[in-house]
């Protein structure tokens, strides 16, 4: 919750704002925080930037990760008064797959035909450590995955009762939710509490979408986002148009809420881009 402005603080901005030394930071904060409210509700913010796959199509960028595109905005006083700074940009974001076939792309193979290997295994644990997966068919939850059991699914099994009763991780699938788990030599995944781990097989979670992949991309994931940020200045341009609502091919950033405080405050938005 930030803290209420006087009426006059977004006033004297406009005033002003063209002497950018005497320019009220904290007004600038506030109309700041105006113009993101929007972005921030409707797109997945990362930092200072905006990001949806409906800003743009999305392109693969190699193991179970793909680009989303999105913009950068900030506002800035210049000597025409207020400018909203806005340019296009493009990030990294897991891909909402089923994790057997994330597994797959990640280690460009068919999983199902040899067990993994432990450096397989370290490498699944390091990519899916603290995603979020919710759980399909009728249990529909959601988790963070903390780690990846050692055992098969077929070898694990846990106490499902205080008098000590023990079912198998397939056998509590099939009498609970009568599904049958076909992938029993892989690996489950570890959920929940790292004491007391719950235990989910690999085809019954699928990662849920719009997390921003912040670790380190390999160099072929980085050639692949450079080739989709890559373009020339009018494309560019036409691009920022589009996105920030002047020619309203995609949702824009900003609707009537920015523009009624802004208004409230003596202000106004014009989405002509400035020569």
């Amino acid at each position: 919750m930030c803290r209420e402005h006087k009426k006059t603080d977004v006033q004297s901005i406009l005033v002003t704002a063209g002497r950018q030394a005497d320019a009220p930071q904290e007004a600038l904060q506030v109309l700041d925080i105006v113009l993101r409210e929007l972005p921030t509700a409707r797109y997945s913010p990362v930092g200072r930037s905006f990001y949806s796959p409906n800003l743009g199509r999305r392109q693969k960028l190699g193991e179970g990760l793909e680009s989303w595109r999105g913009f950068y905005q900030s506002i800035r006083p210049t000597q025409m008064g207020l400018s909203l700074n806005i340019d296009m940009s493009s990030t990294a974001f897991i891909e909402p797959l089923p994790v057997i076939d994330f597994v797959a792309q990640l280690l460009n193979r068919d999983i199902s035909v040899r067990p993994l290997s432990d450096s397989d295994r370290v490498k699944i644990k390091k990519a899916l450590r603290g995603v979020k997966v919710e759980v399909t068919g009728n249990m529909r939850r959601k988790y963070h995955i903390s780690g990846l059991t050692s055992q098969a699914t077929r070898e694990l099994s846990f106490p499902v009762d205080d008098r000590g009763t023990v079912k198998t991780v397939v056998q509590y699938f099939m009498e609970t939710y009568g599904f049958s788990i076909q992938h029993t030599t892989l690996p489950c995944l570890q959920v929940g509490n790292q004491q007391r781990p719950n235990y989910l097989p690999m085809e019954v979670c699928k990662i849920v979408e719009g997390q921003h992949y912040s670790k380190r991309l390999n160099e072929k994931q980085i050639t692949a986002l450079l080739k989709v940020t890559c373009q020339r200045p009018q494309e560019r341009e036409l691009d920022i148009l589009q996105d920030s609502g002047s020619h309203q091919v995609t949702p824009p950033p900003h609707d009537d809420f920015a523009d009624k405080c802004l208004h409230s405050s003596g202000g106004a938005m014009n989405n002509n881009p400035m020569s």
